[in-house]
Order: C-alpha cells, then structure tokens, then sequence
C-alpha cells in the first residue's frame, strides 16, 4: 500500500518525513524511522535467527540483500549480515506457501529431529545382554 509522498520520496507506510537511508540504499525501501520502530517488518534480523525463524536456507540468505554491521560481540569476526524482515517473511511464503504452510514444516523438522535422538539413545539406557539374567 502506497500512500501519498511515497512516490515523492517520502515513507511508504505513512507518506511523510524523511527516509531511513541505510534501509533505502540496501534494501529499496523508503520508510522513515518513526514507522519502522513501529512496525516489525522493518527490524532487522541476523542469518541466525532468520534460518532458524524463517527456515531459510543459507545459500537464499547469502543471496538476498543485506546491511552488513561490525559484530558487537568480537568486532575481529567477520561483520553480521542483518536482513529485513519483511523480505525474509516474503522468500518463506514463496517457499513454504503461507504462515501454516512454514509451521508444517517446521514441526516436521522436529519430528524428523526428535526421532533420529530417539533412534541415537535407544540403546543407551538398555543393559548389556549378558547382565541381564
């Protein structure tokens, strides 16, 4: 939904004040700040969490755009990637189809998660044969 000043360079969402420009020059979208702390499609999100959220795969991530940020933890690691979220929402339904669609494959992960630790530990707690008369 556009509204009037978006086409002019205003906000997208509510049409007026300035442009968040780092938002604008890697993502092409022109929202203004007041906008984006009020609307979560406009966070950021690192590779981590959007796997893990999204269910997206690393070589999509690596693909979509990205703000690349000096790592607050160790700033000699290699910079975070942080994506849209708006975009990252838009690739899992084009991949999963819709929010259920995301949720049904998520929990089949953790079926498929959950059975092969069974299988792993099946035998764990089991005595030895030869101890067991």
């Amino acid at each position: 939904k556009r509204r009037r000043g978006a086409a002019a360079g205003g906000c997208e969402a509510c049409g007026g004040g300035p442009v968040v420009e780092e938002l604008a020059a890697a993502f092409s979208v022109r929202v203004c700040a007041d906008c984006r702390r009020n609307d979560d499609a406009y966070d950021l999100v690192n590779a981590t969490d959007a796997a893990r959220t999204y269910l997206l795969p690393q070589a999509t991530l690596k693909m979509l755009p990205a703000v690349e940020r000096t790592n607050p933890r160790r700033p000699t690691w290699r910079p975070m990637r942080l994506h849209l979220r708006r975009q990252l929402k838009g690739y899992a339904d084009r991949r999963w189809g819709d929010a259920a669609g995301l949720e049904a494959e998520r929990r089949q992960r953790d079926a498929r998660h959950l059975a092969a630790a069974d299988k792993k530990a099946e035998g764990f707690f089991r005595r030895p044969a030869a101890d067991a008369e």
